[in-house]
């Protein structure tokens, strides 16, 4: 949780200092990048494998937006796979030489630790297995702490969203939840698309890691984010409005 939030932060000052959202002066500008090899360097340190990729998903989704908005494809993608070389080839060379714990934990992936009983695989496993039950409608907050209790023997976190929301609300509520995702993974891309905005679509992978490997529905962080997006997509909608291009 430490390292997302890291990961965020470091993303949040990379782009305040290419688009200089807050319109520091240069010297400002330069001082926030100072600050960011010591963000991933304590990444490193604390050998979370998810938070290590917030960083590398924030790259992938910057590339395949940049193709899916430029009309000449080619082009996109010749300058922006060099750019992502040049950006996280270093990073991860440094992350790996100056970490041992996250080499360690990288090492271990699919290994007996995902798999015993504190590992999320097999948590999502024992909750995958109680879904049929009330597969629709769900269990509803009171009946999921019945479920977890029945499993484990208390309340226990799925540590994935998705699966929190199935088991809450079951599939209808899943639905909902997921055109809600959708949703906020379109007004990024038309924010990147037509607003050339950067950290709606950043920030992106920060949802992701909540959602898909921690309890994002309690993390005040995700919900910050999601916030963000939501006001900066609908603040650039009205301004389009009130001020429309003339042709």
């Amino acid at each position: 949780e430490l390292g997302i939030k890291l990961a965020t932060g470091a993303i949040v000052l990379v782009v305040m200092s290419v688009q200089n959202y807050l319109r520091f002066s240069k010297a400002h500008r330069y001082l926030l990048i100072l600050f960011v090899p010591l963000l991933f360097f304590t990444i490193a340190q604390t050998g979370s494998r998810t938070a290590f990729l917030v960083p590398l998903v924030s790259g992938l989704i910057w590339f395949f937006f940049k193709i899916a908005a430029t009309r000449n494809k080619f082009v996109a993608v010749a300058t922006g796979v060099p750019a992502l070389a040049l950006v996280f080839l270093p990073l991860v060379f440094f992350a790996l030489q100056l970490s041992e714990v996250m080499v360690d934990r990288i090492g271990k992936i699919g290994g007996s630790g995902d798999f015993s009983p504190n590992g999320r695989i097999f948590l999502w496993t024992r909750f995958f297995s109680a879904i049929q039950d009330n597969l629709y409608f769900g269990n509803g907050l009171s009946g999921f702490d019945l479920l977890s209790n029945r499993l484990f023997g208390w309340v226990e976190s799925p540590h994935n969203v998705l699966l929190e929301v199935m088991l809450y609300t079951g599939l209808i509520g899943l639905t909902i939840y997921l055109l809600f995702i959708l949703r906020i993974v379109g007004a990024s891309y038309r924010l990147f698309k037509d607003n050339h905005k950067l950290l709606p679509a950043l920030l992106l992978p920060t949802v992701m890691a909540f959602t898909l490997a921690l309890q994002g529905l309690s993390e005040k962080t995700c919900w910050l984010v999601l916030a963000y997006i939501v006001g900066t997509f609908l603040y650039n909608k009205n301004r389009s409005v009130k001020n429309p291009i003339k042709i």
